[in-house]
């Protein structure tokens, strides 16, 4: 599951500072880009989460677009994932929400009930885990409020190189981890340009989640003009729980993300 979670949530991944971005290629690992500004903790941190080999993952993520951000149906889904049979959990409850099998994958329990996941973002969640040996551990972990961004239903940006273009979102000010923007240029969906730029550009940055940023040209640099990029901006919490006295660690997680496309002007 932490393998998905790194295709969807970034690629989320906490690069730079918001004004010391990087341009990635589809093959580029974000450790190739350094920086010594405060913001580029918000990397390495994600970064050593995702890599670090753990047994079992516990978490909830919901994905929508600024068009469907008000509406109450939008999913929001949890997932307790185990690499192998013997380190299944038995039961896992996070916070109100209580897992059942997954007929898709014998190794996993998920909750896919929105009504139970949702209210989970924004507090200190208390993750429950009971494991096959019928021993339980619980952890808190905040997991930042669902980000909504501005301006609603807007499902065409114009990201105006010049002027600079301003995003706002509902800023969090429990969350320490950090905002993240993932632009994506991929030549398919831009046939009229893919001739003369045939490699997908993946651009990644970040900021503190103050709830405000304004994309500028050296935002995008790298990513063609008149493209029409895809745009996710999300945060999330996280963190490696290793219950006193065991061998076994949990991925425990919550993600938010909100997607977007954008026309480079």
């Amino acid at each position: 599951m932490k393998s998905k979670i790194f295709l969807v949530f970034a690629t989320i991944v906490m690069l730079a500072s918001c004004k010391q971005n990087a341009v990635l290629n589809e093959t580029q690992s974000p450790e190739n880009t350094t920086t010594s500004t405060k913001t580029a903790s918000f990397l390495l941190s994600y970064y050593s989460f995702i890599n670090q080999r753990t047994d079992v993952s516990v978490g909830l993520k919901g994905f929508i677009t600024t068009s469907s951000q008000n509406q109450e149906g939008r999913p929001f889904t949890a997932y307790a994932d185990a690499r192998k049979a013997s380190d299944k959990l038995q039961e896992v409850t996070i916070g109100e929400a209580n897992f059942i099998q997954d007929p898709l994958n014998i190794n996993s329990l998920r909750n896919t009930t929105t009504q139970q996941v949702k209210p989970l973002y924004g507090t200190n969640a208390l993750f429950t885990l009971k494991d096959f040996e019928g021993v339980t551990y619980t952890k808190a972990l905040y997991i930042p409020k669902i980000i909504n961004v501005n301006p609603v239903g807007d499902k065409i940006t114009n990201i105006d190189t010049k002027a600079g273009t301003n995003i706002t979102w509902n800023k969090d000010t429990q969350n320490t981890k950090g905002v993240i923007f993932v632009l994506r240029y991929v030549p398919t969906l831009n046939p009229s340009i893919s001739g003369a730029f045939p490699q997908p550009v993946t651009k990644y940055f970040a900021c503190e989640d103050t709830g405000n940023y304004i994309l500028t040209a050296e935002d995008v640099q790298g990513l063609p003009m008149n493209a029409n990029v895809d745009i996710t901006i999300g945060r999330g919490g996280y963190e490696v729980f290793q219950p006193e006295g065991t061998n076994r660690t949990y991925s425990l997680y919550g993600y938010t993300f909100v997607g977007l496309s954008g026309i480079i002007k």
